[in-house]
């Protein structure tokens, strides 16, 4: 059975295919994201971080950032291996 509802990136009506977005919105994310692990460098494992909710949070990592002399995604990365015992 199809599921009909409005779509949660462009809010037209209609079949949902996955993740609440209709078939164009969900192939145009699904294009993003493989267009952006191939321009990986690496070819690594990407990791998006939305600091809203936590605002403050994202700007202590900024101090400690410029501080350390690192950039912020480096930052970011040093914070979580500390958080979590492997200490980089």
């Amino acid at each position: 059975m199809e599921r009909v509802r409005k779509c949660r990136s462009c809010a037209r009506e209609g079949k949902i295919i996955g993740h609440g977005l209709c078939p164009a919105c969900y192939h145009r994310e699904r294009r993003k994201k493989l267009a952006l692990r191939r321009s990986s460098p690496d070819g690594g494992l990407i990791v998006r971080l939305d600091f809203q909710p936590m605002a403050h949070l994202l700007d202590e990592i900024r101090k400690r950032a410029g501080n350390e002399l690192r950039e912020v995604n480096l930052q970011i990365l040093w914070e979580l291996s500390k958080s979590l015992g492997a200490g980089v």
